[in-house]
């Protein structure tokens, strides 16, 4: 119960940032692993960095998480890990869907990402899939 509860509470933090997006990264891979990275390590800021403006913008509507709940989510997530797999690029080059093993703790399963390029950069999509790690494949 711990468990699903922590996941609820990590989806709350993702959906909660406070600013406009970023420049995004380089590829949809680095746009993966940076979010991917900010989940686990609790970086909002940084996690923002490669999020689409408009969801972004949609999640400041939604309040911050309080201080113990960003605590907890950070202790729950430390046990996240993944590997970044094949990259499937859509005809008109400004998607992409990538293949993730998401592992956290005993559990694992493969996931699609979805990116987008907002101006020069990609960013993970994160309505596409809960949490912004896909739907299991």
């Amino acid at each position: 119960m711990k468990r699903i509860a922590a996941l609820i509470l990590a989806a709350s933090l993702t959906l909660w940032l406070t600013a406009c997006g970023g420049g995004g990264a380089i590829t949809p891979q680095a746009a993966i692993e940076t979010y991917l990275t900010s989940l686990r390590d609790g970086d909002l800021e940084s996690m923002k960095s490669v999020m689409p403006a408009a969801q972004v913008a949609e999640a400041n509507q939604a309040g911050a998480p309080t201080a113990e709940d960003s605590a907890q989510a950070k202790e729950m997530m430390k046990n996240l890990a993944w590997v970044i797999g094949e990259e499937t690029t859509g005809e008109d080059g400004n998607t992409a869907d990538v293949k993730v093993m998401i592992k956290f703790g005993p559990m694992e399963a493969q996931n699609v990402f979805h990116c987008v390029k907002e101006g020069s950069g990609w960013k993970v999509d994160i309505t596409k899939g809960a949490m912004g790690m896909g739907m299991p494949q």
